[in-house]
């Protein structure tokens, strides 16, 4: 009897160990499959939507909000508040004259100007992944006027009535008249538009090496003419 409860007890011990190791084994399996499900779908695309990012950032400065799977992957940053994406000189004329008393002064001038558009990259730019990571869709404002600098003016004319000379004031008042027909001009070109092919343009370049998919923009508000 002595033996067989010591062969029952050995074969017990044989049989414990056997489970154990068996259960090792279990737990690093399923350590192992949930290390590289957490890898093939968190660490792998956050990897993947980092390098998208600096991608961006190479090309246009500042890195948007990527979204995916509802979440945010990537928050926006930038070291500049703008992005221009169009520049455009051209020239204004503006002409002014008063008759006071069959006395008439004049005055005409023509400024040079570089106007700029683009975006404000205050407000947020989102690029949303779709869940397989092949096709991406861009929402952000619609560009606007970002500046206009007056970098050369001429004189045409400046007469004044022989008692009704052209006075400080009206100078003045016409060279800020110059400035507002400039700004107008600008505004409603098509220097909007322009800025948003190009940024479109750049950013579908990018988005389509990344995803190898579509890639569709939106701008969800107006065409904003102002500075």
């Amino acid at each position: 009897m002595s033996g067989s409860s010591d062969n029952f007890r050995a074969v017990g011990k044989c049989e414990a160990r056997v489970l154990s190791k068996f259960l090792v084994a279990v737990g690093v399996v399923v350590l192992l499959a949930g290390g590289s499900l957490w890898y093939f779908a968190v660490a792998l695309p956050g990897m993947a939507f980092d390098r998208l990012a600096v991608e961006i950032d190479k090309t246009l400065h500042f890195r948007p909000k990527i979204t995916w799977r509802t979440k945010t992957v990537v928050n926006q940053t930038s070291e500049v508040a703008e992005l221009a994406t169009a520049e455009r000189r051209f020239q204004q004329d503006y002409f002014y004259s008063n008759t006071w008393m069959g006395s008439t002064n004049s005055i005409m001038l023509r400024g040079h100007f570089i106007a700029k558009a683009g975006f404000d990259l205050k407000k947020t730019l989102i690029i949303r992944v779709s869940d397989d990571r092949k096709s991406a869709e861009i929402e952000l404002p619609g560009a606007q006027l970002l500046s206009l600098e007056l970098v050369g003016e001429d004189v045409l004319l400046d007469e004044g009535g022989w008692w009704n000379p052209l006075t400080p004031a009206q100078r003045e008042d016409a060279q800020n008249a110059l400035l507002q027909e400039a700004r107008k001009t600008a505004s409603q070109s098509d220097l909007l538009k322009t800025a948003e092919a190009n940024f479109r343009s750049r950013i579908e370049d990018i988005l389509r090496k990344s995803t190898g998919g579509s890639v569709s923009v939106k701008f969800v508000s107006p065409v904003t003419p102002a500075l």
